[in-house]
């Protein structure tokens, strides 16, 4: 990449940090680093000066080892060999997975597929903490009051983001999760967890051979205003026709499926957002987003310009370049499957960078920091620690003025799932002032 069109992108993207006064920016001593290959595995904290503790975690920020120049040991003084326009820009480009990428092919959003990594990476948003000790660090430097220089921070924004995978129980989704869930029983076996193990099975069998609806599209609407919110919806445009994978991964509803148009419209007019859920196979295939954002604009009665891929398929190279074809502005894909987080280290709406061009992307990204599942499924926690880890990365946006997303699927507030108690403390958090 280039470092100078690269450190320029940063610094634009993170221009909500200073909307006055930008220029005050260029009077600071930034080293150039030399760079080179660097991995997720390779960050060292950095500690701040005393005036900059609070921008830190801990008065520390991480940054990527290759940012760091030649210069003083005294690690009081480190803070003042660190290339940190590089920093940001390596971690919101995505550049050690974008070299995982070139090397492996994508690892369609599950973080395990990276092998060795520092997890903090994840657990911040750095490259938003990053802006604000350049923001501090420039103002102390011209001798004028931060507010004053550059402007108020900017406001945290937590967007609150529904997938909408089913509307009934069909056999696609009672095989996945009796499948999901028999393994997490045969793995809390293992562990030597047996009560939580027949627990976990016992709702496998529920799965398989249970009954009840999960059309839970109005319920969630409801629940969202009641707590002062709107939420944006994903919708998936089935095809008439769909190869074997699709029928097993995808939604199974159709757009025609009656009375949906009217109550998403109705959805529409109270303030709630409609966008579309791409199909599994569609991370790649332009004119396929295309077709689908059509379709569920047709059913809107207007343009839809936001999405984010089913199963979270993305390739750095090829989902947003695809989704850009088709017409698409805003995506909420960046995200991982597996656990939560900030996965290019910042809470932050932006346009990401394209590799191939040597410029941003024309559409936006708006990251994906917390799913449902993340809270149930991918880690073994109780109640208290589900709600101190969603509260985590809530108070991260909300420390560091940042904007990301938060997911839940409403079927999940079904009974087969039981996760209503977290649906309604996360509404709790996010509408808390």
């Amino acid at each position: 990449m280039n470092k100078a069109a690269t450190d320029t992108w940063a610094a634009l993207a993170l221009s909500g940090y200073w909307p006055q006064n930008p220029s005050a920016l260029e009077a600071l001593t930034v080293p150039t680093a030399a760079g080179g290959k660097c991995t997720l595995a390779d960050l060292v904290d950095v500690r701040l000066p005393p005036w900059a503790l609070d921008c830190g975690v801990e008065g520390a920020l991480l940054v990527p080892l290759t940012a760091v120049a030649p210069g003083a040991a005294d690690p009081d003084e480190r803070w003042r060999s660190v290339d940190w326009w590089s920093a940001a820009a390596w971690y919101l480009s995505g550049a050690s997975e974008r070299a995982h990428e070139d090397a492996r092919g994508p690892i369609h959003s599950y973080s395990y597929r990276l092998g060795p990594i520092d997890p903090r990476a994840f657990e911040r948003a750095w490259v938003n903490r990053i802006a604000l000790f350049l923001r501090r660090w420039a103002a102390r430097q011209s001798g004028r009051e931060e507010t004053a220089l550059f402007g108020p921070r900017p406001a945290a924004r937590i967007r609150l983001t529904h997938d909408v995978d089913a509307l009934g129980k069909t056999f696609a989704i009672r095989f996945k999760q009796s499948a999901f869930r028999g393994f997490r029983a045969m793995r809390l076996s293992i562990r030597g967890e047996l009560q939580r193990a027949r627990s976990v099975a016992a709702s496998a069998a529920s799965f398989a051979f249970g009954s009840g609806t999960y059309d839970r599209i109005d319920e969630v609407a409801a629940a969202d205003e009641a707590a002062g919110l709107r939420g944006l919806f994903f919708i998936h445009a089935r095809r008439a026709w769909r190869g074997p994978v699709d029928a097993l991964l995808d939604p199974g509803y159709a757009l025609k499926t009656p009375g949906l148009a009217e109550r998403l419209r109705r959805l529409t007019a109270r303030g709630h957002e409609v966008g579309v859920h791409p199909s599994y196979s569609s991370w790649n295939d332009g004119p396929r987003l295309a077709e689908e954002r059509s379709a569920v604009s047709g059913l809107v009665s207007g343009e839809v310009g936001t999405c984010r891929q089913h199963w979270m398929r993305f390739s750095w190279a090829r989902t947003w370049a695809a989704q850009e074809e088709a017409g698409f502005s805003l995506d909420s894909t960046l995200g991982f499957n597996d656990r939560p987080g900030f996965r290019v280290s910042a809470a932050l709406r932006h346009h990401p960078w394209n590799a191939s061009a040597g410029a941003p992307h024309k559409l936006e990204v708006l990251p994906l920091m917390v799913m449902d599942s993340h809270l149930y499924d991918y880690a073994e926690l109780d109640p208290s620690a589900r709600g101190a880890r969603l509260r985590h990365f809530i108070d991260e946006v909300r420390a560091v003025g940042g904007e990301a997303a938060i997911l839940w699927h409403p079927h999940t507030l079904s009974p087969d799932y039981g996760w209503q108690s977290g649906f309604e403390e996360m509404l709790g958090a996010v509408s808390a002032r």
